[in-house]
């Protein structure tokens, strides 16, 4: 779905709620803008879904609300929204997995240049093949007419 203007939080709960309609009834969203049949289901999901699918993006319910509908408490009532400890923990550890896997190798400025003009050779190979293989094409089809008309 494609929209003007800015994006609002009332976007991401039409994408939850796509999200929410597909994992609960196995069937495949569209992408058309239209939204889902949520009788599939029965009322659950009628409840739950309430309002998410309203044109209006600023008409529709906020993620607490949504939360309170599951009877999830909101993680930060107090409109804190600071990331939790661990997640800058979780980061560090795979910025450190990440390097061990693939390691930065300082290149001198010298091997640089030759890399580069590696490629450049190997560029020139392969034009030299696909010129020689176009010729011969060229040639093989010449004598195939040929032996045909003849």
């Amino acid at each position: 779905m494609t929209g003007a203007g800015t994006a609002v939080p009332g976007d991401d709960m039409w994408s939850a709620g796509l999200l929410t309609y597909h994992v609960t009834t196995g069937r495949p969203v569209k992408s058309t803008g239209e939204p889902p049949d949520l009788s599939v289901r029965g009322t659950a999901l009628q409840s739950l879904l309430d309002g998410v699918f309203v044109s209006s993006a600023a008409d529709r319910p906020t993620g607490t609300k949504l939360l309170s509908r599951l009877r999830v408490a909101d993680p930060w009532p107090d409109g804190n929204n600071s990331v939790d400890p661990r997640f800058a923990e979780g980061g560090r550890i795979f910025d450190e997995l990440l390097q061990a896997k693939f390691p930065t190798v300082p290149i001198s400025p010298a091997r640089a240049d030759r890399n580069r003009h590696g490629r450049r050779q190997r560029a020139n190979r392969w034009a030299g093949w696909i010129i020689a293989i176009t010729v011969v094409i060229i040639i093989l089809v010449g004598i195939l007419l040929w032996a045909r008309i003849k």
